[in-house]
């Protein structure tokens, strides 16, 4: 319930949580949440367009229905403002909101801090919690094979309500969700005494090794397979975005790309997430009647008609001044079988996670739906994710295929 409180407990909330560090280190969420605040004094809704202008510096040609740059902050904000109270040892009775569907700051019960123990003196950061939960199933899995683990760590009870996601909500085969594993051999001695660990995107898969070592004798003595496989650090925070976005959907499963095989195809609907070289056996599906080409080094994309290149630069990392820039792919394949497949992938891990933070989220659909002409279609989504830092990224829609 919101309260109608003087409106300098607003402020001295907003400069709490700024002076907390909250917010990152960024400029623009402490600029954009002092600047609602200022605005709450009003009462009077702010406009998208107020946003832009006045917090972002863009003038009155910025179109808020082709740019998604102000929803993209105000979801981030949201989120930020979530764990501040979820993590923080201060008791609020109130704490500040931004209602979905509006950009008017406000103060709402809070429900957290008046069902907390008053005693207690630890209160866990439910989003870390979760994280930490994830991290450990999806080092599982290669031991598991499919497995349901992930698919009991659901921690909402909202269905997937938007009809973009209708072919898995609606659907009566179960859902596949298939995390992209990299495959990693070893350069060993004449002894077989491992030296090094060796990722190549030639050799992707099990299958893909034994092929080499049957036909090159040398490269049959200098490596072998250990069993070694590894997870995006990204998958463990995507898949805990999805377990929440898609609490709807009935017992989906997950597997490792590596262990998918055509009759997979067939049986399930599927959901990759991962990064484009990890797709394994998903590779020509996910680029099949694609705008985009993927570069052999799996982290360049070319637009087919018009020739234009989508390459990821920068870093992120103290130290590093440069801009940071990656991009995100996501697409709906309607199979053959009458299934249907979404594919999350990315070059990686900021922009795999910022890709499925965007596109599971009500804004992220919202968006996408908007730039559909068909829903039922199949299409194509490149979403550029860029900024100066960790706490600044934000993710924009570049291109739209169906």
């Amino acid at each position: 319930m919101e309260t109608n409180p003087p409106k300098d407990e607003i402020q001295q909330q907003v400069e709490q949580i700024v002076s907390a560090g909250a917010l990152g280190k960024s400029e623009a969420y402490p600029r954009l949440l002092r600047y609602l605040g200022e605005k709450a004094q009003t009462g009077k809704s702010v406009k998208e367009i107020e946003i832009a202008i006045d917090v972002f510096g863009r003038d009155e040609t910025f179109d808020v229905t082709q740019d998604s740059l102000i929803r993209v902050y105000i979801h981030k904000l949201r989120q930020k403002l979530d764990n501040f109270y979820n993590t923080t040892d201060a008791t609020y009775a109130e704490r500040l909101v931004i209602p979905k569907g509006s950009y008017l700051l406000q103060l709402q019960r809070n429900q957290t801090q008046q069902e907390s123990t008053p005693d207690s003196k630890w209160r866990p950061n439910k989003r870390i919690a979760a994280v930490v939960i994830l991290s450990m199933a999806v080092a599982l899995l290669g031991q598991l094979g499919l497995s349901y683990f992930l698919s009991q760590l659901q921690t909402s009870d909202a269905a997937i309500a938007s009809p973009l996601w209708s072919p898995l909500s609606e659907s009566n085969n179960q859902l596949l969700v298939v995390v992209g594993d990299q495959f990693i051999y070893s350069q060993v001695t004449e002894e077989f005494e491992q030296l090094r660990e060796i990722r190549d995107f030639s050799i992707a898969s099990p299958d893909d090794f034994q092929q080499r070592l049957n036909s090159d004798p040398d490269f049959a003595l200098r490596y072998r397979d250990f069993g070694v496989r590894y997870l995006p650090s990204a998958l463990a925070p995507v898949l805990k975005d999805f377990s929440e976005f898609g609490s709807g959907i009935p017992n989906w499963q997950v597997v490792l790309a590596s262990q998918i095989d055509e009759q997979d195809l067939s049986d399930f609907n599927i959901l990759y997430l991962g990064y484009f070289t990890a797709l394994n056996k998903l590779t020509d599906l996910a680029f099949e009647n694609s705008s985009l080409q993927l570069h052999p080094n799996g982290s360049l994309l070319i637009q087919e008609e018009t020739g234009e290149v989508f390459v990821g630069t920068g870093q992120l990392g103290s130290g590093y001044r440069d801009r940071y820039l990656d991009y995100g792919v996501f697409r709906k394949v309607s199979l053959e079988s009458g299934n249907t497949a979404f594919l999350l992938m990315s070059a990686r891990d900021p922009g795999l996670e910022n890709l499925a933070s965007f596109v599971f989220s009500d804004e992220g659909t919202a968006e996408i739906i908007s730039r559909l002409d068909n829903r039922q279609e199949d299409f194509e989504i490149l979403l550029e994710v860029s900024g100066t830092g960790e706490d600044d990224l934000i993710s924009q829609i570049r291109l739209t295929q169906q």
